[in-house]
């Protein structure tokens, strides 16, 4: 059977609805031999982020290849698992289902980006955000005075920033 987490080897969610969670990609992977086996989130949606290195992606099955400067869309509920190159740098972010709420309309592009997965390159242009709002998340975590309105502010200028120009998978 394929286990399900809250977050990769946990079973208890940290907190209630709006749950949000960023860590880099070594935190975890380094502790399971740079792979994570297959198991699914049926609450959140994850985006993995590679800055620097390589990962093998299976989503339900289908395997997917990133490199330098790519990301991937890990919809609710879907199989997945990685299995990174060493010392591989880059950023997993988890965000609860209820996330996808901030897409006001059915027509924004961000709803279908986490509800159906997204494939692609970091554009060029955004590089240096993507890498500032993700440290800034981080930050956020680490520190007492977290707010969730404003994790959830800054995830989305993340997500928003990766959504544009990528490929939806379903």
């Amino acid at each position: 059977t394929i286990p399900t987490f809250a977050l990769y080897g946990e079973n208890a969610w940290h907190g209630p609805a709006g749950f949000g969670h960023i860590e880099t990609i070594a935190e975890r992977s380094v502790l399971h031999d740079w792979t994570i086996a297959p198991h699914r989130h049926d609450r959140a949606v994850q985006v993995l982020i590679v800055r620097n290195g390589h990962a093998d992606v299976t989503l339900d099955g289908t395997p997917y290849s990133l490199t330098d400067a790519s990301f991937i869309v890990v919809p609710v509920g879907v199989v997945h698992g990685f299995r990174f190159a060493l010392a591989t740098v880059g950023h997993v972010l988890t965000l609860s289902q209820d996330f996808i709420g901030r897409a006001a309309r059915d027509d924004d592009p961000m709803r279908a980006f986490l509800t159906e997965g997204g494939l692609g390159a970091v554009p060029f242009s955004a590089l240096g955000r993507i890498d500032w709002l993700c440290a800034e998340l981080l930050r956020l975590l680490q520190g007492e005075s977290a707010t969730a309105g404003l994790f959830d502010a800054l995830a989305e200028a993340v997500v928003r920033s990766l959504a544009t120009g990528s490929t939806i998978l379903r």
